[in-house]
């Protein structure tokens, strides 16, 4: 069965709608064979409860409990040694492999496959001119992924791209790697950067691998600035809008 793990909070109840985007999009490409749970520290859980019944996810309701509070909490839920970590801000837009992936990321030692990429302007056009942001196992900063199977894996040690990094945002992640990169960080820290930063120092002398599965991407930010506020309207400019999604799929998630 594959896992998949969301910390979310709800406390702003505009944010509720995003469920219909993020989760549904994800159980619609994956309805069977997922346990889905979600760590929800919100103070109020009755409007989400509903969706949450809807698709048999399983809460954990932890009031006021931080992020980083909140994955610490993983390693002791989650059964298997690799599972899906889902935002509630991610559409999902492909049917992706994710078993296949993650028997990859155990054959080359990789600690987290990426599901996003990333943004790119055309994303947010109307008639874009789509260009790609890899070109076979070479990204557009210039670092070559070393293709294994088909796994192409971040091997780099010292000037990670912060792309290739150690990510918060939609992955597949092995558990234990998560548990050893967080469990030292001090409790109370909200916002998932700020836990991000925090383990770019610990990393920072351990050698890891994160890498992509076949160059697939099925998962894109998104942002509703009416939900979210005007200040965060800047992160739409390189969000991928629903009229690309095909375009996208059409151009660069076709299987090998």
């Amino acid at each position: 069965m594959i896992e998949v793990v969301s910390l979310v909070n709800f406390d702003s109840k505009k944010r509720v709608q995003y469920l219909e985007k993020s989760f549904a999009s994800f159980h619609k490409f994956n309805p069977i064979g997922v346990r889905h749970i979600v760590f929800d520290s919100s103070k109020d859980i009755t409007e989400q409860k509903v969706f949450y019944d809807k698709h048999n996810i399983e809460l954990y309701h932890l009031p006021n409990c931080s992020y980083v509070d909140r994955l610490k909490h993983i390693y002791d839920v989650v059964k298997n040694d690799y599972f899906v970590f889902l935002p509630d801000d991610f559409v999902w837009i492909l049917d992706y492999p994710i078993e296949k992936a993650i028997e990859a990321a155990r054959d080359s030692n990789v600690m987290q496959i990426k599901l996003s990429c990333r943004g790119m302007q055309w994303f947010s056009e109307k008639n874009p001119e789509p260009m790609s942001w890899y070109d076979d196992n070479k990204l557009i900063s210039g670092e070559l992924l070393v293709k294994e199977g088909k796994c192409y894996v971040s091997k780099r040690w010292w000037y990670r791209n912060f792309h290739e990094q150690f990510s918060l945002a939609a992955t597949i992640t092995n558990g234990k790697f998560l548990n050893e990169t967080i469990r030292a960080i001090q409790s109370g820290i909200n916002s998932p950067g700020a836990v991000e930063k925090k383990a770019y120092i610990k990393l920072l002398f351990k050698p890891y691998y994160t890498g992509y599965y076949d160059m697939l991407i099925p998962a894109f930010h998104f942002c509703d600035s009416d939900v979210e506020g005007k200040a965060k309207e800047y992160t739409t400019k390189d969000m991928l809008i629903e009229n690309n999604y095909e375009i996208y799929n059409s151009l660069f998630n076709k299987r090998s």
